[in-house]
This record gives C-alpha cells, sequence and structure tokens, in this order.
C-alpha cells in the first residue's frame, strides 16, 4: 500500500521498492526498509514497472487507474486532487470554540475553548507535526472561549476578548513560543466576543465588532503594548468575517443578517463600505485564495444554513456566487492547500463530510470524510500541506481528538 506524506515526503511501499509485472498483475518486492527516490518510475524494457518515484498517487487511485477500484476522477492525463483524513490522537483537553495558530517553528498552538467540564479552558497545548503528538503549555491567566488568537510579526501570539459563562473579557495576552508561557499585555478598550481580529502589515493588529462592542474598532500595537481606538463601522457587527487583503486594507463582511461589507484602511484609519453580499450572511468560514481572493462559506442566513459560497474581488469591490457545496454548512471550516484548492469541512449539518473547491472551475467536489462529525473545531493548513483538524463540538459534547487531513494527488489511466 502507498502511504502518501505530502507533495515532498518520501514514501515507502510495504516498507521498500516493488516492481509491478502487467501480464501477471502482480508486485514484486526488490528491496525492503528503503526511501523511494524523486525520479520517474521507468518502464523497464520487459513492459515491468519499477516503483522508485515520490509517490503522488494513494494506493485507492493506483487499484482505480488500473481499473480494479472506480474513484471519482479527472479526465485522462489531467492532475486532480483528493484526500483522506487519518485519526492521530488525543489532544491534552477536549475542547470546542477554540483558536489554533500555526508558529514560525511549523507547530500549533491551540488556546483556549470549552469543553464538557470546564467552559474557559486556561491551559494551552501545542501540536508538534514532527512527532504527531499534542503536549501541554503554558495556561492563560484568564480561560476563555470564543477569543481572537493574532500571530505577531516576531512569532508571538496575541490572545484577545472572548467570554466566560459569567464575563466578557477585555484582557489580551502575549503567547511566545521561545518560553512556552503567556504575558498579560493590557486590556481592549471594550470587551468582546464574537469579535474580529486581524494583523496589518505594519505589525499593528485591528480588532473589530463583536459583542457587546458593536461597530467599534481599536489598534493594538505591539511596540507600545497599548491598545487605541480607531475608525468605527459603519455597520454593527456580531459573528462576521474578518480577513486581511493584499493590498493591507482589511475585508468586513456580513455578521448577523447583514449583506453589508466594509474595508478598513490602515494609512486613515477608517472603514468604507463596499459591494454587498448576494445573501445576508454570517459566513461560517473565510480563507484567502493563493490569488489574493477571499471565498466565505456556508454560514447562516435569514433562511437557514446556506450551501452557497461568494468571491469578494478587491479590485472592483463586489462579491459573486462561486460554486455551491454538496451540503449546507454552518459552523464548518476551511483551509486553503498548497495546490491553490481550498477544504471545506464539517459543520452543525454536514458532520463529517468534506468537500474541496477548485478556484480554477469554480465548484466543489466532495472528497473522502473526516473520521468524525464535528462542528466548531479548528482547521490549519501545516507547512508539510497537511490539514490539521482538532477538537469541536460532536454528538456526544466536545471532542479531545484530533485528524490529519492528507492530500492525495489523483490520476485516470495513468501517472504524470
Amino acid at each position: 500500500m502507498a502511504h502518501i506524506l505530502g507533495d515532498h515526503d518520501p514514501v515507502f511501499i510495504d516498507g521498500g521498492f516493488e516492481q509491478y509485472e502487467p501480464a501477471a498483475n502482480s508486485h514484486q518486492c526488490l528491496a525492503r526498509n528503503a526511501k523511494m527516490n524523486t525520479t520517474h518510475s521507468p518502464v523497464l524494457p520487459n513492459s515491468r514497472i519499477q516503483i522508485t518515484r515520490l509517490a503522488m498517487i494513494s494506493a485507492t487511485a493506483w487499484l482505480a487507474a488500473a481499473g480494479s477500484v472506480s474513484a471519482q476522477t479527472p479526465e485522462r492525463g489531467e492532475p486532480g486532487l483528493t484526500g483522506t483524513f487519518t485519526l492521530i490522537g488525543q489532544m491534552v483537553h477536549a475542547r470546542t470554540e477554540a483558536t489554533a495558530t500555526l508558529l514560525n517553528d511549523g507547530r500549533v498552538l491551540i488556546v483556549g475553548g470549552k469543553n464538557n467540564s470546564d467552559p474557559a479552558i486556561a491551559q494551552a497545548e501545542i501540536y508538534d507535526p514532527a512527532t504527531g503528538g499534542f503536549t501541554a503549555t503554558g495556561s492563560l491567566a484568564q480561560g476563555r472561549t470564543l477569543a481572537t488568537a493574532t500571530k505577531l510579526a516576531d512569532g508571538r501570539v496575541l490572545i484577545a476578548g472572548g467570554q466566560t459563562p459569567k464575563v466578557l473579557i477585555r484582557a489580551a495576552e502575549l503567547y511566545d513560543p521561545a518560553s512556552g508561557t503567556f504575558t498579560s499585555v493590557g486590556e481592549l478598550n471594550y470587551p468582546r466576543t464574537l469579535h474580529g481580529a486581524a494583523l496589518l502589515q505594519d505589525g499593528r493588529v485591528l480588532f473589530v465588532g463583536g459583542w457587546p462592542s458593536g461597530s467599534s474598532a481599536e489598534l493594538y500595537d505591539p511596540t507600545t503594548g497599548q491598545f487605541s481606538f480607531t475608525g468605527s463601522m459603519n455597520v454593527s457587527r456580531v459573528y462576521f468575517g474578518t480577513i486581511g487583503l493584499p493590498d493591507g486594507s482589511v475585508l468586513v463582511a456580513g455578521g448577523g443578517f447583514t449583506d453589508s461589507a466594509e474595508r478598513y484602511d490602515p494609512a486613515t484609519g477608517t472603514f468604507s463600505l463596499t459591494g454587498n453580499l448576494v445573501e445576508p450572511l454570517a459566513p461560517s468560514a473565510v480563507t484567502l485564495l493563493s490569488d489574493g481572493r477571499p471565498l466565505l462559506v456556508g454560514g447562516n442566513t435569514p433562511g437557514g444554513y446556506t450551501a452557497n459560497a461568494q468571491l469578494f474581488d478587491p479590485a472592483t469591490g463586489t462579491f459573486t456566487l462561486t460554486g455551491q457545496m454538496a451540503a449546507p454548512r454552518n459552523g464548518a471550516k476551511a483551509a486553503t492547500l498548497t495546490s491553490g484548492l481550498v477544504l471545506v469541512a464539517g459543520g452543525h449539518t454536514a458532520v463529517e463530510s468534506a468537500e474541496l473547491y477548485d478556484p480554477a472551475t469554480a465548484t466543489f467536489t466532495s472528497t473522502n470524510p473526516m473520521t468524525e462529525g464535528r462542528a466548531d473545531f479548528t482547521a490549519t493548513a501545516l507547512a508539510n500541506g497537511r490539514v490539521l483538524i482538532a477538537g469541536g463540538i460532536g454528538f456526544h459534547g466536545a471532542l479531545s481528538n484530533a485528524e490529519l487531513f492528507t492530500p492525495e494527488r489523483i490520476f485516470r489511466n495513468g501517472f504524470e
């Protein structure tokens, strides 16, 4: 069986090299426990195929190419992408509504959230792709859920706002990956939960909206450690999309049941309305495509959960519908892959299902499901091309397990 580890990882087939004999439809082991190289698989003079390249195809796709297993693939010679989810073990704490941040060293910091026994988790944890495990790290001075986490230019992570069952939080804390500790760094001017945050190109952090702060916005300056007000939004927003754009502005879209959107200009400290969303929306997830356009997927509308997706074009300031998911999703997550495709998974109604969005065709294609249905989890694109899915809410409460999505290139009737 070919184990796909990523686009640049060495692969073993049963621990070594094999040779395929077409006439007998069989494999012969040539060497065990040896890494494959990255050269093309040569076709030997006797028409046998020696598998000695970096694998870009899964065992299932290999069999499908040979006609043994049916698979949904592109037309002959056109590479596509599918993928599989694999359980990787248990987190230190079950948690939902947490934050996850990719650190500069490739590890993932998971902070806050809640579970069945703790409504505001203080202890954070680290996922290390090198070991595939989770370990405890420092604890917040104030446990919280529904906070924002923003990685600063120096690699530290700013945790701000959120809530406990009884308190709306103003306090902010900085996590230092070098020491594994949190340090209090003052307070937001207003308490905020269900708010937005974005790193500006000058290193400051913009905080916008949320409950009960409405239309207000403020900036955190890491050089002074201070929070200060900036211009207010034109519309009060809770549960909306916030994402930095390539030109340095910040898009704020939807929230509640509004179809309005606006952009923040750091140079002037002001918000200006832009084109409206196609429909009023509290988006489930927002991610930036490789071409710089934000993709908004799923979410809640006045008519209920939606399967629609919308693209924002920063050049024209307009939103357009782009494809439709196989299922309505709210509480789902999205992550842009190194291939440029977008993984969309989970949600309160879609449960364990997952889909891939292709910007080139503006279509969604179902891929293999998650190992367990979940919503309100974290999805983090890793440096190795995989996506870490951690925690969330399942059928019986907050989840402590995690899984990895591994993209797999597939072909019909042949290799590259």
